[in-house]
């Protein structure tokens, strides 16, 4: 608390007749004397007091006065609280009499926002050291006294109070918006007041997130690390947009250039960062460590234990993240749509064969009023339909998935994939066949290469594949994506020599932040050729450099079909 007395700013005051309250010196007693009206604290009230001074200079001796009024003008503009300063509320308050202290002490100041009702009060203290000035500012809880948002300390020389004067203001703003914002004590424990620009830049990348628009959420969060760089939390999230549209580099560098300005972050904060720099580098451990130690920080979090749970898809810890995907609520605010928890249910509840709880949670989903992604919703409902053996429902809704049209990030077309692909995981080969030449009859002119390829595949053209396949190689020769398939026909085809041949070329020629993508392409070669215990080997270096269990990461992949059965690669994905 600041606890240093100084001569009262009421004194400087007029006094104004007919007041509402008057001020009286009484030589006993020495403390403030308040009615207490038992006034019920509002939380959207803030009252602001003139910061105590320590310390004088030229020119410096109002500022207390003036931050009081910059702080008040600024906080009225964000319209998130009614917003008192000091002297209206002394005349809307209950005063008796006072004695020489000032209100800048926070015990004062406490007792005057409680007496005038608001739940939320602004102290702070100018300290003049030379010629350079330095401002605490602290955002109280006016019942506890405890800091709700901490707000870093601005500082400037004494001839430049103007630009001081908006920094700080601009910090308390961006307290209060922070404050009053649902998400952020959820989403964020402990992180540390950003300008009220920098937050505004950050809720416009929180916005397009949630729209599932990765780019320009990046470049929103870009924007308000850039107005404010002491906002981390926003260069962390610039990573995680990043991660999201695959560039990794840029995530790598950022967590270079953030490795000196850890000692800025929170405890939470920092884990937040360990878990994408690791996700990034392919420590699928690491990755699941970090998420677990947020979710332990921060029990109370919506946001960390969602982060937690999902976090233990990715290691094969399935049943940990059915428990606590339980626990979320997926209509926080704090999460990014109510996509995300069901999605993931379906998704835990799948890989534990509980076919009927992924029936319900994707038909819960599907009936929910603010779903947004309704494809989706229905695609996890047709995988569940295939778990159950109930593959002639999945007819009725295959046609659906035959679009172009995006939903989100993602073409329906990649469902209809997921969906031929759980056919033949789960021995339903004649009904993917089908599909499959459904989906060429059809729409085969709106699908791109890598699609087409897949629905070659499955409907047994494997010669128009591998053409396809090559092709797609000639166009792009650092695609990993063309080269595996293109082994992967070859052993499909016999044609051995060749299958070795891509084999020995991708081991060669592993890309930068591949994270387990290629071993594992190499697995499902040595797979196709009925080579499995060598198969499994490179599924479990794919996971230790990065391959994670999440969505179809080791299930239902063509080319990891021959180990269906096989003991040491059920061993491996059996969920621990």
């Amino acid at each position: 608390p600041l606890t240093r007395a100084i001569t009262p700013v009421l004194r400087r005051w007029p006094v104004v007749a007919g007041a509402a309250a008057t001020l009286a010196v009484i030589a006993a007693g020495g403390a403030w004397a308040l009615r207490s009206r038992d006034n019920p604290l509002d939380a959207g009230r803030v009252l602001v007091v003139p910061f105590e001074m320590q310390g004088n200079a030229p020119g410096v001796t109002a500022l207390p006065l003036r931050l009081e009024s910059a702080i008040v003008q600024g906080l009225q503009r964000t319209g998130l609280a009614t917003v008192t300063d000091s002297r209206t509320a002394v005349a809307e308050a209950s005063f008796a009499d006072t004695a020489a202290a000032s209100l800048a002490t926070t015990t004062i100041a406490r007792r005057l926002a409680r007496d005038l009702g608001s739940g939320l009060v602004v102290v702070g203290r100018v300290l003049v050291l030379g010629d350079t000035v330095q401002v605490e500012s602290k955002l109280l809880a006016t019942a506890s006294g405890t800091e709700v948002v901490a707000i870093p300390t601005e500082s400037g020389p004494a001839g430049g109070l103007p630009s001081l004067i908006e920094a700080v203001t601009q910090r308390v703003m961006g307290a209060l918006a922070m404050h009053r914002d649902p998400r952020w004590g959820s989403l964020l424990p402990g992180a540390r007041a950003p300008t009220y620009a920098a937050y505004r830049a950050f809720q416009e990348g929180n916005d397009s997130w949630n729209r599932r628009d990765f780019r320009l959420a990046a470049d929103r969060y870009r924007r308000a690390f850039a107005v404010d760089t002491m906002f981390l939390v926003a260069a962390v999230r610039y990573g995680y947009a990043l991660f999201n549209v695959q560039e990794y580099a840029a995530v790598d560098s950022l967590g270079t250039a953030l490795e000196p300005k850890r000692s800025v972050l929170s405890p939470f904060e920092t884990q937040y960062l360990n878990r994408l720099l690791a996700w990034t580098r392919g420590d699928q451990q690491a990755f699941y460590a970090a998420a677990r130690e947020m979710g332990r920080m921060a029990p109370q979090s919506n946001f960390a234990r969602y982060t937690a749970a999902r976090s233990a898809i990715v290691v094969n810890r399935m049943t940990e993240a059915r428990d606590g995907l339980l626990t979320v609520d997926n209509e926080s605010s704090d999460l990014a749509g109510i996509e995300g928890g069901y999605s993931d249910l379906c998704n835990v509840s799948h890989h534990l064969s509980d076919y009927e709880a992924e029936l319900k949670w994707a038909r819960e989903w599907s009936a929910h009023p603010r779903n947004q992604q309704p494809l989706n919703a229905r695609r996890r409902e047709a995988q569940a339909l295939v778990g159950l053996g109930r593959v002639e429902e999945v007819d009725a809704l295959f046609p659906q998935f035959l679009t172009s049209r995006p939903e989100g990030n993602t073409r329906p077309i990649t469902f209809a994939m997921g969906i031929v692909a759980e056919m033949r995981w789960h021995g339903h080969d004649t009904t993917a066949l089908r599909l499959s030449r459904v989906a060429l009859d059809r729409v085969a002119s709106a699908m791109v290469p890598g699609e087409r390829v897949v629905f070659l595949f499955a409907a047994g053209d494997t010669g128009k594949a591998t053409l396809l396949a090559d092709s797609m190689y000639r166009a792009d020769t650092t695609s990993a994506v063309a080269l595996g398939w293109m082994g992967a026909l070859a052993a499909v085809r016999k044609d051995a020599p060749r299958a070795r041949a891509i084999l020995q070329q991708m081991e060669r020629g592993v890309p930068p932040y591949d994270r387990g993508t290629t071993t594992r392409a190499r697995a499902e070669i040595h797979a196709l050729l009925g080579e499995k215990d060598q198969a499994v080997q490179l599924l479990q270096q794919a996971f230790s450099e990065g391959a994670a269990f999440q969505e179809n990461g080791f299930h239902a992949r063509f080319g990891l079909e021959p180990l269906r059965g096989f003991a040491p690669f059920e061993a491996f994905v059996k969920p621990k």
